[in-house]
């Protein structure tokens, strides 16, 4: 941004002279002589202003990069969330699938159902959680999964960065809660999906 002062000022013309050898003279409504302005402090006001409206501009435009430039981080970073939260349903669906073939069970929605309902936890007061590490899958695999999610989205918090299925220090329920959603879900899903005809 370029910044002016009258100082640098000259007038225009065939002679560049600097302004502060010329005045401005105004007559009063009787015709008498009236005040006398230098030109140096017309143009001071002006310089000023002008210099202002030049760095609210420059500010303007930098909050506006800014802006977009943080838009456009939060855009990227729900795209991974979303990309990460939808890893969770087929994984479990190919889990429940091995679970049934090592059972020996055909694909059907009643032993889909049981093998779903033996990760059932009941909390209490009517309230149902689902946990299926170390029935549908071991840690070792849960890991496995959770470093791949890793690796496309991290939660951005600078006290306590992790994983999207990391346990949360603040509620170590929380990958509970989600496998709950999706649990509760594919248990309600047509038997067409577990074919791969839907």
């Amino acid at each position: 941004m370029e910044k002016y002062k009258s100082e640098n000022t000259t007038m225009g013309g065939f002679n560049e002279e600097p302004i502060s050898q010329h005045t401005i003279c105004f007559d009063k409504e009787d015709g008498t002589r009236g005040m006398e302005v230098n030109l140096t402090e017309i143009l001071n006001d002006w310089v000023d202003q002008y210099n202002k409206k030049q760095e609210n501009e420059e500010r303007r435009g930098k909050k506006e990069i800014a802006d977009k430039k943080w838009r456009e981080k939060i855009r990227i970073q729900n795209e991974k969330e979303t990309q990460v939260q939808n890893k969770l349903k087929p994984f479990l669906t190919q889990c429940i699938k091995d679970t049934l073939e090592k059972l020996g069970l055909e694909l059907t929605k009643r032993h889909i159902r049981n093998v779903i309902r033996n990760c059932k936890i009941e909390m209490g007061r009517g309230s149902v959680e689902y946990e299926p590490i170390g029935k549908l899958f071991t840690e070792e695999q849960w890991n496995e999964f959770k470093e791949e999610c890793n690796k496309i989205y991290r939660i951005d918090n600078p006290l306590n960065p992790r994983g999207y299925y990391d346990v949360s220090p603040h509620n170590p329920s929380t990958y509970n809660n989600k496998f709950t959603f999706t649990m509760k879900e594919l248990i309600k899903t047509d038997i067409g999906y577990w074919r791969g005809t839907k």
